[in-house]
């Protein structure tokens, strides 16, 4: 079965035009985006919220919105597979999605489950041609905003500084991911030496 990643991936391969983007007229845009209107769902309130994009002002993110994609899935629908060329950075605006990694007997590993506000996929846009090093799936209800390389790419012709401001998010989520990474690895580097430790004192 193909992922949504992989048909993005064969249309700007074919250099066919990839799905709508959004285009939320601007009157329309600062509307929602007001705090005293009463729908809480709208996209503007959404990407206002989104923590990693606390530095844009309301009208960087009416320009973000421009080069975003939204789409909704099933349940159970893949998202991108593991070993696919990445192309794109993906907000969860609804629903949830899951992320797993394929073990040696083949069997599906959960790494984390994501939720409305969070965000994945980010290393991939900025890689050449890099692969996804898991699979994401979507869960109930996931409705998500996604950016892909050509729109990356236009949005760094267009409005440079937006583009700036959003490289220097996902620098952010790269930088606090490689962090926890490393984290992990050193409590695991030290669980594993008082394994070593307890078990050479039960053989002696």
């Amino acid at each position: 079965m193909a992922s949504y990643e992989n048909e993005i991936t064969n249309k700007i391969d074919n250099k066919e035009t990839l799905p709508e983007k959004l285009d939320i007229p601007t009157l329309k845009y600062f509307w929602q985006a007001n705090p005293l209107v009463r729908n809480k769902q709208t996209i503007p309130k959404f990407l206002r919220r989104v923590e990693v994009l606390k530095n844009f002002s309301d009208y960087q993110l009416l320009i973000l919105s421009r080069f975003l994609h939204h789409r909704s899935f099933s349940k159970g629908e893949v998202i991108f597979k593991e070993g696919d060329i990445g192309v794109g950075f993906y907000f969860l605006l609804g629903g949830s999605a899951a992320l797993y990694s394929t073990q040696d007997d083949g069997s599906q590993a959960l790494i984390v489950n994501l939720d409305r506000g969070e965000y994945f996929g980010e290393l991939s846009i900025l890689q050449d041609k890099g692969t996804r090093n898991a699979s994401a799936l979507a869960g109930e209800g996931c409705e998500l905003l996604g950016i892909f390389k050509p729109d990356l790419e236009a949005l760094i012709d267009q409005h440079p500084i937006v583009a700036t401001k959003l490289i220097h998010s996902i620098s952010i989520i790269i930088a606090h991911r490689f962090y926890n990474v490393t984290s992990e690895l050193k409590i695991l580097k030290q669980r594993l030496k008082q394994l070593e430790e307890t078990n050479a004192k039960n053989n002696e």
